[in-house]
């Protein structure tokens, strides 16, 4: 996932009763952006509360955004619905570490993520260069790297095509998974518009856009075909599996069964993984993206030529307004679809 470079307060609330004066076991972990305090955000979640909010931990940090989201997911197990976890004193005290380590990371490496972004958006001018020892190491290890991203990936789209199986043609399963409809909406469908009316859509043809394009590639990277055979093997034949599902729109809710929390428990572990190795990944690749600088790559380990090219695009603005009954003969109704949401917490009772 995209680092954002904003910076916050990632909190941890807390709720104490009015009465007896217990706190709850449950723990709000969320985020305020920039310079904003977090009693902003315990005013808004105390109205309609009959508990007291109590702010148990602000921690500042640089990328805050993407600090919640790894909490959120490497404590997924625990975590209950919106930003709310369920968390003892002791697991509480070890998610506050883990942010604080995480917060210190981000710290370290936070020049060399906002260079390597800045560097995205400028054009390659040097041609490759030779490598040297210490860019010679960091290849390595990113490719270590992405052949665990690639494992977990592989693992991730096993387990889920179980749970979908599982699904088949209900509706949802209790507190796992359920099918979402995604109406399709209407849109221009330029493609036809072009094949009938050739020659009115070159003349619309008339937005120039510069774009900077150009992509990291890492070489001679490690297969996951050849380096995980039985689980590439897996992994498409669990694609082909769901390529056959048939899933709708139902209100049939399938209970959960001990096999299905572990079979959700071990998605959500796999999730967990693909987040932690997710920092390690972006740590090396900006090491790297660096060390190529304003150069199109380094040789034998990496290419990354940014080059700036012209575009020519079809003012579809333009044309809706000068000719807008053609436009509405071209208008396509886009099918309704179905996906399936598997829940990335657990909002039912478990064994801690």
């Amino acid at each position: 996932m995209a680092i954002s470079t904003k910076s916050g307060s990632i909190y941890f609330l807390r709720e104490r009763d009015y009465l007896s004066g217990e706190i709850s076991p449950y723990v709000k972990i969320g985020l305020v952006r920039d310079e904003k305090a977090t009693e902003y955000r315990i005013a808004e979640h105390q109205t309609g509360n009959p508990r007291q909010i109590v702010d148990f931990k602000t921690l500042k940090s640089p990328f805050v955004e993407y600090l919640e989201t790894q909490l959120h997911y490497r404590y997924a197990h625990y975590w209950i619905a919106g930003e709310w976890f369920v968390l003892d004193e002791e697991r509480l005290g070890t998610v506050v570490s883990e942010a604080k380590s995480l917060i210190k990371q981000f710290k370290r490496h936070r020049g060399s993520i906002l260079e390597s972004q800045k560097l995205s958006k400028v054009e390659s001018i040097y041609p490759e260069r030779k490598v040297g020892k210490n860019e010679r190491a960091w290849a390595v290890k990113l490719r270590r790297v992405k052949l665990r991203k690639d494992v977990l990936e592989a693992q991730r789209v096993i387990v889920s095509s179980q749970l979908r199986s599982v699904l088949g043609s209900a509706g949802s399963i209790d507190g796992v998974a359920s099918v979402v409809k995604k109406e399709g909406g209407i849109s221009f469908d330029k493609t036809a518009f072009e094949t009938v009316h050739p020659f009115i859509y070159k003349k619309y043809l008339n937005i120039e856009k510069m774009e900077l394009s150009g992509s990291f590639t890492l070489r001679s990277k490690m297969q996951l075909r050849h380096e995980e055979p039985k689980l590439y093997e897996a992994m498409h034949s669990a694609k082909e599996e769901v390529g056959k599902l048939r899933h709708k729109i139902s209100s049939k809710t399938i209970r959960r069964s001990a096999d299905i929390e572990n079979l959700h428990t071990e998605y959500l572990e796999v999730q967990r993984q693909i987040y932690i190795t997710d920092w390690e990944y972006h740590k090396l690749e900006a090491a790297l993206k660096n060390a190529v600088g304003l150069s199109k790559g380094l040789e034998g380990l990496c290419g990354w030529n940014r080059t700036i090219q012209t575009k020519i695009e079809f003012n579809q603005k333009q044309f809706k307004e000068e000719r807008p009954r053609l436009y509405e003969k071209f208008q396509l109704n886009k099918p309704i679809t179905l996906a399936i949401s598997i829940n990335p917490c657990r909002p039912y009772a478990f064994k801690h």
